[in-house]
């Protein structure tokens, strides 16, 4: 999967989720994210296209920030895998 990540204040937030790197590219294009880039990462689990799959992002408390750290294919696991004040946000591959 293709991650379009937005890097801000120390941290680095999952905002869009890509089966294609073109799809990632194009949603870059388009909008107005001032520090984009974009990662290829696996998903963690037994994935299967097109479903929801859920970004991970780790609470750094020494810096009040949230940083992205994984693709996951079950809340549970990423909410697992970030603890109890990490995010597990919820994406449909190529929806954004």
């Amino acid at each position: 999967m293709f991650v379009v990540v937005n890097s801000m204040m120390g941290g680095k937030d999952a905002i869009a989720v890509f089966s294609k790197v073109n799809g990632a590219e194009s949603f870059i294009k388009a909008s107005s994210i001032s520090n984009p880039s974009i990662e290829e990462l696996p998903v963690s689990g037994d994935y299967k296209y097109p479903n929801a799959i859920f970004a991970a992002q780790e609470y750094l408390g020494s810096k009040d920030i949230h940083e992205f750290i994984g693709l996951y294919s079950h809340f549970d696991d990423a909410k697992s895998a970030v603890g109890k004040h990490g995010l597990a946000l919820k994406f449909v591959p190529d929806s954004e």
